[in-house]
């Protein structure tokens, strides 16, 4: 499932937000790139909810995201551009909950 920016308009031009979503299922163990999302014209913030450690999944085993990012412009469309941009400057390290080892030769028979 992939979240949809919803541009808001309103007094002073348009408004937005993307609920961040979650692309996999793992241990969720940081974020790089907030500070290149912060700095995207017409973002106003990005609130990262995740905890390091946490177990994540998205819908319909999980029932939340990984944060927010919200957007001010003149036009919906910029708005919505804006998050578009910041979303893909964020990369989420999410790992397996259980890593895979392969079993030694002689266990496998």
């Amino acid at each position: 499932m992939v979240a949809e920016p919803l541009a808001i308009a309103g007094e002073g031009g348009a408004a937005g937000v993307m609920m961040i979503p979650i692309p996999r299922r793992g241990i969720y163990h940081g974020i790089t790139g907030l500070a290149a999302a912060q700095s995207v014209p017409g973002v106003t913030g990005v609130t990262i909810t995740a905890e390091p450690g946490q177990i994540i999944a998205p819908p319909p085993d999980g029932a939340s995201y990984l944060g927010f990012i919200f957007s001010r412009a003149a036009r919906p469309a910029e708005a919505e551009n804006a998050l578009r941009i910041a979303h893909c400057r964020l990369h989420f390290d999410i790992r397996a909950e259980y890593p895979a080892v392969e079993a030694p030769a002689a266990e496998r028979t």
